[in-house]
């Protein structure tokens, strides 16, 4: 069955990516077997076709967080960076949508009626189609704002459709979150083995758009739609109670070890774990894998100082409230923290199992090297796109943190509340004695969160704070991030000058515990010491520097991030410019908010 699964999605990612690199997706009439209209007569023809969406629609970017204030010194050409470098145009964005996707989604929905057979089995499979659908314009909406809602597959004859204009979000939101309730109330249970949709993903699912859309309201004055955030609240709120009542899902373990489990394990034993609602499983027979520790070791991304910062003590105190805490060097940074920090970040000292060898952690880059997803047995490492940890989609975690949030943003939220959620999250990784204190919290929001986030407000605005640090805290590396700092608009953190470790001084340093130095930042022209394995050349002009006194100490720093970074640009920043060649086939479009 398996076996057969794999080949489904194979083929049908070729025929999905046949439609999708057209441009005039709109006008084509689906040519295949599998789009005839005889096809679509029963519940199975129904799921054969949705198989085929999976590849298209769940292959995500998972275990990255590059346009994120979470990652520095990320060698590629994002659209963030050609935002905060002043090069973002129409002519140059991107990102408007797989559109053949939508209407192979929307054919599936318009000839699946026809199907006779158990209308619960025909309404499952609809409902499928629908959240793939959701799960789409989600990506839209963050990108767009307002944009085309189809709901239905376009003929040669629906000019007037074509050439439409964008849809106001309000009303492509309420079509998500339509389809998103239908989902939730006609596809089955049954889990299975975690790697296709069912009635729990799709709760999580909602659980994550509503509160998506309901603090992007909260805190985008620029939609006029403040006054209908809440009810996007109420719903994650209740999208997250279906998930904490089902009895299907917990939250185990106590120690770093168990959270770490949750990205380095192989399908079979991930399926098992009660925090995993859905997963992206992979099979070495069958070279269905992804590529994370391919990126992990390319040698071009590093964890910012400022994630690590975020990180509690062990005993629940912010680090940043220790006595010269911004001159810890890296060996310093590590010691009695959360233990997710040391499952997130390498390490200092930490040795590959497979090669018995020391990671260095690219001090040139900053010096944080990622773990979150690093597949530590070389049985599940392949190539390029043959790592075989099975990753986590949707969490548990992430809907008890949703929970909190739009319950503190709703000022409902309670003590209980607190330890149900936030607190198991730390009982999990061990650390009982550092539970968070809705009262304390409130009484004394935290200075550094709230120079950070300096749009939270109200008597909550403690506890919002502490919830913001423990969901960058546990999803960091979950490709959650960016949509975090945008929801919130927060997007000044987004244009600050990335920082990695601190460095004393000039010269040797120890950075793996040792007591021998590995690394040495030096002057051209300094002497180069002996055994050192790493040579670190430092100044504006070799692309690395310390931002202390003089260049001599100070914090990795880069100097393309000095030269080229703007300050962020409210609102207009947060949304993409529609690609000009969308515009030019349709005059239609309209760019907004100063696009």
């Amino acid at each position: 069955m398996k076996k057969k699964r794999y080949i489904i999605s194979c083929l049908f990612l070729a025929w999905i990516g046949c439609i999708s690199c057209s441009d005039d997706f709109l006008q084509r009439t689906p040519q295949t077997k599998l789009t005839d209209e005889g096809f679509f007569s029963n519940a199975n023809d129904l799921q054969l076709y949705v198989n085929g969406l999976y590849t298209g629609s769940m292959r995500l970017s998972l275990y990255t967080d590059t346009e994120s204030d979470n990652y520095a010194y990320y060698s590629t050409n994002t659209w963030l960076d050609q935002v905060l470098t002043g090069d973002a145009s129409a002519e140059n964005s991107w990102g408007w949508g797989s559109w053949g996707q939508l209407r192979a989604i929307n054919f599936l929905l318009a000839h699946a009626p026809k199907a006779t057979g158990a209308q619960a089995d025909i309404d499952h499979w609809i409902g499928v189609a629908r959240f793939f659908r959701a799960m789409w314009y989600f990506n839209e909406i963050v990108n767009f704002s307002d944009v085309p809602w189809y709901g239905r597959p376009l003929e040669t004859d629906d000019e007037a459709l074509l050439y439409k204009a964008s849809d106001p979000r309000a009303l492509v939101v309420d079509s998500v979150l339509a389809d998103l309730q239908f989902a939730v109330d006609h596809i089955k249970a049954d889990l299975g083995d975690k790697t296709a949709i069912h009635k729990y993903a799709a709760l999580a699912h909602m659980s994550r758009f509503c509160l998506f859309e309901g603090t992007f309201r909260k805190y985008h004055s620029e939609l006029s739609l403040q006054n209908t955030a809440n009810q996007f609240l109420e719903k994650a709120v209740w999208a997250s109670e279906q998930l904490m009542s089902s009895g299907r899902f917990d939250i185990t373990g106590n120690s770093g070890l168990d959270y770490g489990a949750l990205f380095t394990s192989p399908g079979g034993t991930l399926v098992n774990n009660p925090d995993v609602i859905l997963m992206y499983n992979v099979s070495a027979n069958y070279t269905v894998g992804h590529n994370s520790y391919v990126i992990i070791e390319s040698n071009t991304v590093a964890l910012t100082n400022s994630l690590m910062e975020t990180y509690l003590m062990a005993d629940g105190t912010p680090f940043t409230s220790q006595p010269g805490y911004n001159e810890k060097t890296v060996l310093e940074a590590f010691q009695d923290r959360d233990p997710r920090l040391s499952e997130t970040f390498v390490p200092p000292g930490w040795v590959q199992p497979f090669s018995g060898a020391v990671w260095f952690n690219f001090p040139s880059r900053g010096g944080y090297g990622q773990l979150k997803a690093y597949p530590i047995d070389l049985s599940l490492r392949g190539g390029w796109d043959r790592c075989y940890n099975a990753l986590p989609i949707y969490r548990y975690a992430e809907a008890l943190l949703n929970y909190a949030e739009a319950k503190a943003e709703l000022g409902t939220l309670t003590q209980a509340d607190v330890d149900n959620t936030v607190n198991r999250l730390r009982d999990r990784v061990g650390m009982t004695g550092a539970h968070l204190n809705l009262a304390a919290a409130n009484a004394a929001p935290d200075a550094v969160l709230a120079g950070q986030y300096d749009k939270v407000t109200g008597s909550n605005k403690g506890v919002i704070l502490e919830i913001r640090r423990e969901r960058r805290v546990e999803l960091a590396c979950e490709n959650l991030r960016f949509r975090d700092v945008t929801r919130w608009a927060a997007g000044k953190l987004l244009s600050e000058h990335p920082k990695g470790m601190y460095v004393p001084a000039l010269g040797p340093l120890d950075v793996t515990g040792d007591g021998v130095p590995d690394v040495a930042f030096l002057r051209q022209g300094d002497p180069v010491p002996e055994g050192i394995d790493q040579i670190v050349y430092v100044g504006p002009e070799e692309g690395v520097y310390l931002d202390g006194p003089g260049g001599n100490s100070g914090h990795v720093m880069f100097t393309a991030d000095k030269i080229n970074k703007k300050p962020f640009e409210e609102p207009k920043w947060y949304y993409r410019a529609i690609p000009l060649q969308q515009t030019l086939l349709n005059p239609n479009l309209k760019q907004v908010f100063g696009w």
